[in-house]
């Protein structure tokens, strides 16, 4: 397909894919049949959580106007047929008030109608991180394969399922703010270099009111990870009474973080010491200065 066509969107794309997932029956365990809309069901394994609805009566038109030119994939279900691939398609075609549509019906075992469920969907780019994330997991479970032989089998690298699958790791304040896309993949794979739940948290909170870019959590991530590797080895020389007040000195920190809305470190000595807030733009600067000068 040219590229005029390829940037007339998702929408079009998902009913013209640059090469079609069928010609026709490949094999004796795969036929094409047009079934009714009532006897096929949603896979409950798909990876695919959310569909935006926008999009969905997009499509819906499309289909009205031209029909669907690419059926959707199935394997029978009892007295039905669950989807494997495809599941936009059907919920726009019901859209569209439908009564059937094409279909290529494939006898496949559980575990492979999960990994080409999620595989087309990583072709055509439609998954949350936190839905491949999941899907990523359930596969290494399910196909009791390493993330190397599952990234082979997926045409990725094996750093890229590992990232994914410890996206699973963040708190579940910072996923939150991934699926509501108030954060990027970007962002929430420079949080997971951090050790502090707390830090991380507030950090995730603060990209979208701040807007901070990936390289902006980047260098403040290595510049707590520094820190904190510094106090760790300060830590370990440390008197009772030294404890004690490195203990008022964080107290005196979280309150100027929490009345700054800023990340803020006091570095703290026997003669003295340095107080270093952050602002991250000129806009953010200002703030900060309104604040001091109430």
């Amino acid at each position: 397909m040219s590229n005029k066509h390829r940037s007339l969107g998702k929408g079009l794309g998902a009913l013209l894919p640059n090469k079609p997932l069928y010609e026709k029956a490949v094999s004796t365990n795969e036929i094409v049949k047009k079934l009714n809309i009532s006897e096929i069901t949603p896979n409950f394994n798909q990876p695919r959580r959310d569909f935006d609805e926008h999009k969905l009566h997009e499509l819906a038109e499309s289909i009205k106007e031209h029909g669907i030119l690419q059926p959707i994939i199935v394997v029978p279900d009892g007295l039905k047929y669950m989807i494997v691939a495809g599941e936009r398609r059907y919920r726009a075609a019901k859209m569209a008030g439908l009564k059937e549509m094409p279909c290529i019906v494939r006898e496949l075992s559980n575990t492979k109608v999960l990994e080409l469920a999620l595989i087309e969907n990583i072709q055509r780019e439609d998954l949350m991180p936190l839905e491949e994330a999941s899907a990523l997991q359930m596969l290494t479970e399910q196909l009791s394969v390493s993330k190397t032989d599952l990234a082979k089998r997926l045409g990725k690298s094996r750093s890229y399922v590992s990232n994914m699958i410890r996206l699973l790791t963040l708190p579940s304040e910072v996923q939150l703010l991934l699926s509501e896309n108030k954060i990027s993949y970007g962002h929430a794979r420079a949080l997971l270099s951090l050790t502090d739940v707390g830090i991380m948290i507030d950090l995730a909170q603060e990209i979208e009111v701040k807007n901070l870019s990936v390289r902006d959590i980047e260098k403040i991530v290595r510049k707590v990870n520094q820190q904190t590797s510094v106090t760790q080895v300060e830590e370990r020389k440390k008197t009772p009474d030294e404890e004690l007040r490195g203990l008022i000195i964080k107290d005196f920190e979280h309150s100027l973080k929490s009345f700054l809305k800023t990340q803020v470190q006091i570095k703290d000595s026997p003669n003295g010491g340095r107080i270093v807030i952050d602002y991250y733009s000129d806009a953010d600067l200002e703030r900060i200065m309104q604040i001091l000068h109430r």
